[in-house]
């Protein structure tokens, strides 16, 4: 289980409300949130809206990440762009050799160009990405814009 991991479980208290639901008693949730698969990660706003999905279980550093980058698409989707930009980057620097760290540096370029509109800053974050995680999905998105 991810959830009793001590990094998780601080993760969780400090930054989330944890919700289990029973797909089978609350079907209308599965199709709202397109849950279709167990585990199903949800991170949901308090106005219902869904922030960030992912499904299938992973290792509890994976899942510490994971929650990190999500918290990061939260205030992404809130148009707070700079408080998601400290939260990517918080999560590239504590963890930079996490699966997820090379979304987070992606996204880190993309928060700093929506919060600051300077393509230098956001080419920077996507120079230090293409440098770090060359063989990622994420550099080749940022190698194509």
């Amino acid at each position: 289980m991810t959830y009793p991991d001590p990094t998780v479980a601080a993760i969780v208290g400090e930054h989330f409300v944890p919700l289990m639901v029973n797909i089978r008693q609350q079907p209308d949730l599965l199709q709202r949130y397109q849950a279709f698969w167990t585990p199903s990660v949800c991170v949901i706003a308090q106005d219902g809206t869904l922030v960030y999905r992912n499904e299938g279980w992973m290792p509890a550093p994976e899942f510490a990440t994971m929650l990190i980058l999500a918290r990061g698409y939260y205030f992404y989707r809130r148009k707070r762009h700079n408080q998601a930009a400290l939260v990517f980057n918080e999560m590239v620097t504590r963890y930079p050799r996490s699966p997820f760290a090379p979304e987070a540096q992606y996204m880190l370029g993309v928060c700093i160009y929506l919060s600051t509109g300077s393509s230098e800053e956001q080419e920077e974050a996507w120079r230090m990405l293409l440098q770090w995680y060359p063989a990622s999905l994420w550099a080749t998105k940022a190698r194509g814009i």
